[in-house]
């Protein structure tokens, strides 16, 4: 997967990491989504194992690009073996290993 990294920069001085898929494009894209936004909107970044941030457009100053990176760590891999594994616990498989390789 590649991925397109973006610091967060906070009116307090903070800096906020974060990443989205490459090719995301549309309405979908973190620019896009604080371009429209309104200044009580609240943004979620994160995900399930680092944790999630959460703050309203307003306590943005501004958002800079960074590095375009294709990964391949355990953390995704982790994800994604574990959405496979959901997706077979639901369509009747029947106790899956969600840590078994594919």
């Amino acid at each position: 997967m590649i991925l397109q990294d973006y610091l967060i920069h906070m009116v307090n001085g903070d800096v906020i990491p974060v990443s989205e898929p490459y090719d995301l494009n549309g309405a979908r894209t973190l620019i896009a989504r604080y371009g429209k936004a309104k200044p009580d909107t609240m943004f979620c970044t994160g995900d399930r194992i680092t944790g999630f941030a959460y703050f309203p457009a307003r306590s943005i100053a501004y958002i800079s690009t960074g590095d375009v990176r294709e990964i391949e760590d355990w953390a995704f891999n982790l994800q994604e073996r574990l959405r496979k594994y959901e997706n077979r616990k639901n369509s009747g498989y029947e106790k899956e290993d969600a840590y078994e390789q594919d």
